[in-house]
C-alpha cells in the first residue's frame, strides 16, 4: 500500500506548482472562480501526496458564517481520496457544508457521510464521535 502524507501551504513539502496546476485544470469542475493564491490565502488548505506525487487537495473556508469545503484530485483515485477527505474532516469540530455539481465529488461527499440539502448543496452535521471512517 502506498504511504500517504499531507502538507499545508505552510509546510516545506507543499508543492505549490503541482497544486496550482491541478487547481487550474479542475477549476471549472469545482465551481470556484477564485484565483489559486486567493484560495490559499483564505482557506485551510490540505494537499495529499503518495509515491506518484500529488493525489489532490482539499480546502475549507468560511462563507456566510458556515464552514464549506471544496476539493480536487487526480482521476481514478476515489478510494484514496476518500481516506484523505476523511482525514481532513476530523480536523474540524463543527458542521461542514459543500457545494458540488461534479458527480465524482458528490460520490465522495455522500460516502463521507454528507447529506443532500438541496440542489448541489450538501451538509455534514458535527458529530463529537466523528472518526473519519468511510461509510458503506
Amino acid at each position: 500500500m502506498n504511504k500517504i502524507f499531507f502538507a499545508t501551504q505552510f509546510m516545506p513539502l507543499f508543492d505549490y506548482d503541482a497544486c496550482k496546476s491541478m487547481y487550474l485544470k479542475n477549476q471549472e469542475k469545482i465551481s470556484d472562480s477564485s484565483d489559486f493564491n486567493s484560495v490559499l490565502s483564505n482557506s485551510m488548505f490540505f494537499s495529499f501526496y503518495d509515491n506518484q506525487g500529488l493525489i489532490g487537495c482539499i480546502y475549507f473556508y468560511l462563507k456566510s458564517d458556515k464552514l464549506f469545503c471544496n476539493a480536487f484530485a487526480r482521476r481514478k483515485s476515489h478510494q484514496i481520496v476518500l481516506k484523505c477527505f476523511d482525514f481532513s474532516l476530523k480536523c474540524f469540530v463543527c458542521d461542514i457544508y459543500a457545494f458540488s455539481k461534479n458527480k465524482p465529488a458528490v460520490f465522495v461527499l455522500l460516502k463521507s457521510g454528507f447529506k443532500k440539502l438541496g440542489e448541489n448543496l450538501f451538509f455534514l452535521p458535527y458529530n463529537p464521535n466523528r472518526t473519519g471512517a468511510v461509510q458503506d
